[in-house]
């Protein structure tokens, strides 16, 4: 759940079917704290230090996958993503690239790097809407 100060914060819920590669807190579906009825013992309900924010699209990959200073394969590699590891998708390019923030993610980098589209395991409410961006 969310940070009640915030005028509208997030509930999660597990919806007890697991989707494949959906792991950690993307294995929770969200709604909105105030458009949903909670009955039981809520105060027992854990607080996440972290949520997905719902403007954003994250990749999630299912194998190691390397992620470049620049859309190019002979680039320096920035870091690599492992299973369990996540950054956003801010764009593609035309030739079949992806530009990643490590710091919307939980890999303790910050900046842009490449990574091949192909490779992306996606998830959020952006993915379908991404730019196209130039490396």
């Amino acid at each position: 759940r969310g940070d009640r100060a915030h005028s509208r914060c997030w509930v999660g819920f597990d919806p007890g079917i697991a989707q494949a590669a959906n792991i950690g807190v993307f294995r929770l579906r969200w709604a909105f704290f105030d458009e949903v009825s909670l009955s039981g013992s809520c105060v027992d309900v854990p607080e996440l230090t972290w949520v997905p924010e719902p403007d954003l699209c994250y990749t999630m990959p299912m194998e190691s996958v390397n992620v470049y200073t620049d859309a190019n394969t002979s680039a320096s590699v920035l870091v690599t993503l492992n299973v369990e590891d996540f950054a956003s998708v801010s764009g593609f390019t035309s030739d079949g690239w992806a530009q990643v923030d490590l710091g919307a993610g939980n890999t303790g980098q910050t900046g842009t790097g490449w990574m091949e589209q192909a490779a992306l395991n996606v998830n959020g409410g952006t993915c379908d809407e991404l730019p196209t961006v130039s490396p």
